[in-house]
């Protein structure tokens, strides 16, 4: 079989580790991840892959922005299938129509991920499941105390004042470690991010209306996110 190139584009760290890895045993697959879209859109210049995974949700964009860059750089499309942790129907609907391959909900099953891209990408490669994940995961597990510091760095001062930018950094990062949890199975723990990032999206958005903002709506989330990560802390 001859090789085929993917690229992975996604911003959480832990979601490129564990696609890459699961990809990585199928004979004949070469692997490049990406955090931005503009460093994607660089290689892509140079050579362009035969299959795209591209996460919907990115700083700054969202995944059909960093599409058609890549469709205006790359001329003809390799086949394109989008990651996305939204459960929105009309959301991929608009991603088939312009053009994705396939699109693959968040939080998704490691031992699949592989078979479901390469399906998707209209080739398949066989292998065992890379034992690699089991390290992933605890590396994830290790990085907890230090995301956890940084959700409650942001959440203070959100408590102290409301900020616009501050309030879209939890989402950010409370949107990535849900992703992220979901992939190790911490349903419990992934389910509490997403509560915060819903509940921060809602105050986000009402300040954008220029309505009056209540970070107390927040609080309980934040509360069941702590009981929840001190529990997945603990998981070997």
């Amino acid at each position: 079989m001859s090789a085929i190139s993917v690229m992975l584009i996604d911003d959480d760290p832990f979601i490129c580790e564990v696609v890459a890895a699961a990809l990585g045993v199928k004979p004949g697959i070469h692997v490049q991840s990406f955090a931005s879209g503009d460093d994607a859109l660089a290689a892509a210049r140079i050579a362009a892959p035969d299959i795209i995974v591209l996460d919907y949700m990115m700083p700054g964009t969202d995944g059909l922005a960093i599409y058609r860059d890549l469709k205006s750089a790359i001329g003809a499309m390799p086949p394109v299938i989008f990651l996305t942790a939204r459960e929105d129907a009309d959301l991929v609907a608009r991603l088939h129509a312009a053009g994705a391959a396939g699109v693959l909900s968040k939080p998704f099953d490691p031992s699949v991920i592989a078979d479901e891209i390469l399906k998707r990408g209209a080739r398949r490669g066989d292998g065992p499941r890379d034992m690699r994940l089991d390290a992933v995961a605890a590396s994830f597990r290790a990085s907890l105390p230090q995301t956890m510091a940084e959700i409650d760095k942001e959440w203070s001062a959100l408590r102290r004042e409301w900020q616009t930018q501050v309030a879209e950094s939890l989402v950010m990062r409370t949107h990535k470690l849900a992703g992220a949890a979901g992939l190790f199975k911490l349903h419990d723990f992934g389910n509490a991010a997403r509560a915060v990032e819903v509940a921060a999206v809602a105050q986000v958005e009402a300040a954008t209306r220029g309505e009056a903002v209540d970070t107390s709506a927040i609080e309980p989330a934040v509360a069941v996110l702590w009981e929840r990560a001190i529990g997945a802390m603990g998981k070997g």
